[in-house]
């Protein structure tokens, strides 16, 4: 069941509500059975020594899904900075269509997806 919910766990931020704030940390602290957990009392823990920083962790939502508006101009920016204005016009992009609302789905995919294309650079 904790393997379940850390990998779905984007898909369920976005559906449950920024106000209920203890269900987002129970999904988000969830991790898989076999993994351990550093003690974070350890003195002089380095996190980057650790074997564990080195595994992926599996995502199975569709973080492409809210992104497919924007990913095309995104990829290029990420693979060679253009457009130019990419970052100037991104905000209006990440609004719900017709509204001054933010599109947390979006946002959420948005920069889980810059974070796995950071990390595989």
């Amino acid at each position: 069941f904790p393997a379940f919910l850390s990998g779905y766990h984007l898909s369920f931020c976005n559906v449950i509500p920024e106000n209920c704030v203890q269900l987002r940390n129970l999904i988000l602290s969830a991790f898989s059975r076999g993994m351990v957990l550093p003690d974070p009392f350890t003195p002089n823990l380095k996190i980057d020594l650790l074997p564990e920083i080195s595994k992926s962790p599996v995502v199975l939502s569709n973080i492409v899904g809210p992104l497919s508006s924007i990913r095309e101009s995104l990829d290029s920016y990420l693979k060679n900075r253009q457009p130019v204005d990419f970052v100037q016009t991104l905000l209006p992009r990440l609004l719900k269509n017709g509204s001054k609302e933010v599109d947390s789905p979006r946002v959420n995919s948005l920069v889980l997806y810059i974070g796995m294309h950071a990390i595989a650079k």
